[in-house]
């Protein structure tokens, strides 16, 4: 028998499989009704998206991932932000409650903007910051990198479902921050195909949980420049290095001259 937050996961989850998303709806209802709305929820669910929760469960079992569900999300995750209905932790829950600082920056950043990367979040881990970033190839993986050489902890939020690894060449990057009591994030049940978009919308979280935001290198359709937005809508500090790595500044240039960043050192 399933405890009632177990229950509640299992119905969240049905509830995604059979609409695809977490709707703006389903969104309204809980936050208006609290957990008492979930038998309502239930009751409309087909079987065959029960039984693909039934799976999911005991993916998240298997993989040791925690699940916060929607009246359990952080403070700083408000309704700006399109909060999920549910949250997949793997590693250290209590991570995604903290502030830090986010390390950005284009997946194809040259080697000076990743070694930039790797310094300015191992100075900012051995201070004892909490470091934020989307887990990708290029600046993330060494904002990750500088994070794990400082000693200190960071978090990946994740554009994929909860039971990926993406990308491949990061499984030894993610075990190691698992290791150091860091964590991965994502809002993707397990067993979920992703889609490019999905990159973009956890570009929020980023945001979000970040006090300070440092975009290391940005091309003019990068999606560190949309992690931007989302800081600028949510009033947080955007920073760019006062050092210049080719055509991957050309979207920093963009933030410079609408006033929406500064430099560092200011």
């Amino acid at each position: 028998m399933r405890s009632l937050m177990s229950e509640a996961v299992h119905t969240l989850l049905a509830h995604y499989n059979f609409f695809g998303a977490w709707s703006k709806k389903l969104q309204g209802k809980l936050a208006a009704g609290g957990p008492p709305v979930l038998v309502e929820i239930q009751a409309g669910l087909p079987r065959d998206a029960l039984a693909q929760a039934d799976k999911q469960m005991a993916i998240l079992e298997a993989l040791q991932i925690s699940v916060l569900t929607y009246w359990q999300l952080p403070a700083w995750l408000g309704d700006s932000l399109n909060p999920p209905a549910l949250l997949f932790v793997r590693g250290q829950t209590e991570l995604v409650y903290e502030e830090g600082w986010a390390v950005i920056g284009s997946r194809r950043a040259p080697a000076a903007a990743k070694a930039w990367a790797y310094r300015f979040a191992k100075a900012l881990s051995e201070q004892g910051h909490l470091i934020i970033s989307g887990g990708a190839c290029g600046v993330d993986g060494a904002g990750h990198c500088g994070a794990l050489a400082g000693c200190g902890q960071t978090i990946a939020w994740l554009g994929v479902a909860a039971d990926r690894i993406y990308p491949a060449a990061h499984r030894g990057l993610f075990l190691s921050i698992l290791a150091q009591g860091g964590a991965l994030v994502s809002e993707i049940p397990p067993l979920v195909k992703s889609w490019p978009s999905a990159h973009a919308q956890r570009n929020r979280f980023i945001a979000g949980q970040a006090q300070n935001l440092m975009i290391v290198s940005a091309g003019l359709r990068s999606g560190s420049l949309g992690t931007a937005r989302w800081a600028e809508k949510e009033g947080k500090m955007i920073w760019v290095p006062e050092e210049r790595f080719n055509s991957a500044a050309d979207g920093l240039e963009q933030l410079l001259r609408r006033g929406s960043a500064a430099f560092w050192p200011c």
